[in-house]
């Protein structure tokens, strides 16, 4: 499999992926954590009017879990969602560069693997891996900045070189 297809198929699986997760998370979830949240807010406001403040605490730390539940549901979706379609834009140039084929490969895969190792990382923080699950984000981060950097530089030196564009 050459580096072109790598990103095509990859990016559209990432794509796929990151849409079915966030139609799972609207339709499954997403109500119920913000009814949650809401529940959690309005007793900790009640406590901390009452002069229950350690109540009031522990409450306001409840919606502080909960929304961060919920920006790690949507950091899921969108780095898939954003691989893909880096990986697919990175599909609409790549023949111009004439990389050698390794390297077209090892970039495709980088990128590619680096979208899916962001999104599994906040997943697994989800799940209660905090700490691990941070470490596999940072990973995949750096994945997908070495693929990226990878293409930038090259698609900056076939500028430099054909400078007819």
């Amino acid at each position: 499999m050459n580096g072109r297809r790598i990103l095509v198929v990859g990016g559209m699986l990432l794509l796929l992926a990151g849409l079915s997760y966030a139609a799972v998370y609207v339709a499954v979830f997403s109500q119920a954590l913000a009814k949650m949240q809401l529940l959690n807010l309005q007793v900790a406001l009640d406590m901390a009017v009452k002069g229950q403040l350690e109540m009031a605490r522990g409450y306001a730390q409840e919606f502080h879990n909960l929304q961060r539940r919920q920006l790690l549901h949507w950091l899921v979706p969108l780095h898939l969602i954003l691989g893909g379609l880096t990986a697919l834009a990175i599909s609409s140039f790549i023949r111009a560069l004439e990389l050698k084929k390794k390297w077209e490969k090892i970039l495709s895969y980088l990128l590619i693997l680096g979208g899916v190792l962001a999104s599994a990382g906040f997943l697994a923080q989800l799940i209660g891996y905090g700490f691990y699950g941070w470490g596999i984000s940072l990973l995949g981060y750096v994945w997908l900045l070495i693929g990226v950097s990878g293409y930038v530089s090259m698609l900056v030196l076939y500028v430099i070189a054909k400078p007819e564009l």
